[in-house]
């Protein structure tokens, strides 16, 4: 969640036009492209994102790309395998994110670069993974990502919007100054105004819906925490520059990374995917 931590050198238009361009270009890959078109367009993504995984790790340029092809390696061998590994997955992914709620807590200590590197296979993968799967799982799998998406991208509308206008109590002041506790309320309130909307349009059952759109919105406050202790780890304000007005890849995908478990757990529990 941004909790209007964006500063005057990234003006919200900019913000706003690539957040729109953004949004039509994934929603139309994730509703008319097949799963492994939907797996190849995804994981370029989240390997754009992996090269700025590796410089929070202290990797040298010339360097990182080895961590990129390992993690693209990781994505070959798995995809034929998606359905039979998803729960192995999921496994690891709640593992790597209760190792990172433990980076928060020890930080400023810093975390082995090696520790770091792990860390980033083990948000990056499975959050991949586990969208293909979604993704494919039935007539219904696209919309359920599209959902799953949404639900994130209004939970950090509602942070930023409403840290920026009413946020004082701060989150985390040493990791992320601009984020409150108020613009926390605001993106799980505005993640459970899009859970009822998604259910009534797509006829999912409300109840299921809501609690997965709050847990996963909860979630995605601690991707971005982490993502930006990794950030302050190695002096960087942003990850990147490739998406104007947001910074790099992992600006953009930060609390994804960690709602995506959340929210295909749910989906499970709640008997909507296989």
């Amino acid at each position: 969640m941004s909790d209007g931590s964006i500063s005057s050198s990234r003006p919200l238009t900019t913000r706003i036009a690539t957040a729109l361009v953004l949004a039509g270009a994934v929603t139309a890959v994730l509703l008319f492209l097949p799963t492994t078109a939907v797996a190849v367009l995804l994981g370029a993504f989240v390997l754009a994102g992996s090269w700025e995984w590796a410089r929070f790790a202290s990797w040298q340029r010339r360097t990182r790309p080895a961590y990129v092809v390992v993690l693209a390696l990781l994505m070959l061998l798995a995809y034929p395998r998606v359905p039979l590994i998803a729960d192995a997955v999921l496994v690891v992914a709640f593992a790597g994110w209760v190792f990172a709620v433990g980076g928060l807590v020890i930080w400023p200590r810093p975390l082995p670069s090696v520790a770091i590197a792990v860390l980033g296979a083990a948000a990056l993968f499975p959050g991949w993974l586990l969208l293909v799967h979604i993704h494919g799982a039935g007539p219904q799998g696209p919309w359920l990502v599209f959902a799953g998406l949404a639900l994130v991208a209004a939970a950090d509308i509602g942070a930023y919007f409403v840290g920026r206008a009413i946020g004082r109590t701060k989150l985390a002041p040493r990791i992320s100054p601009g984020k409150t506790w108020e613009g926390v309320a605001g993106g799980l309130g505005l993640a459970a105004v899009a859970a009822c909307l998604l259910g009534y349009a797509l006829g999912l059952p409300l109840a299921a819906l809501l609690a997965i759109a709050v847990a996963s919105a909860a979630a995605s406050v601690v991707g971005d925490l982490a993502v930006s202790m990794l950030k302050r780890n190695v002096g960087a304000k942003d990850s990147g520059s490739l998406l104007p007005g947001h910074g790099g890849v992992m600006d953009r995908i930060d609390g994804l990374t960690a709602a995506v478990p959340v929210f295909a757990l749910g989906l499970d529990l709640a008997g909507l995917i296989g």
